[in-house]
């Protein structure tokens, strides 16, 4: 089992990535001093175990992002599309807070630049 858990703190998301379980989870604030340090575990699991994983949603529910995590982000989310474009069965969640109409946008955003299909589900 290749598990990669990672706990939020302040500045950064709690990360859940499962290959037994089929979990893919970032939630939280982002505002990291170093989002790439953040991040990094994130493409490296991705690159180590995602060619073994033919369908897998991909949940992100931020409640904030810095500016550098959204490049970081953009990366990590161009890896996936590049594993759905091989014929893996890959999806975004993308959640966020009711009323956060600037995070929804976010989401929108990715979706209109990335050819992997979203999927948006506003939380309470």
């Amino acid at each position: 089992m290749n598990v990669l858990k990672i706990e939020a703190t302040d500045d950064s998301p709690s990360i859940y990535l499962d290959t037994k379980n089929l979990m893919f989870k970032i939630h939280g604030v982002s505002i990291p001093e170093d989002s790439n340090a953040t991040f990094l575990p994130v493409i490296n699991w991705i690159d180590n175990f995602c060619n073994d994983i033919d369908k897998l949603k991909c949940e992100f529910f931020f409640q904030y992002l810095s500016s550098s995590t959204h490049t970081v982000l953009f990366h990590v989310l161009k890896k996936l599309e590049e594993l759905y474009k091989k014929g893996k069965n890959y999806s975004i969640l993308w959640c966020y807070e009711k009323p956060d109409e600037d995070m929804l946008k976010t989401g929108i955003n990715f979706s209109s630049i990335l050819d992997i299909p979203f999927e948006f589900e506003p939380r309470d």
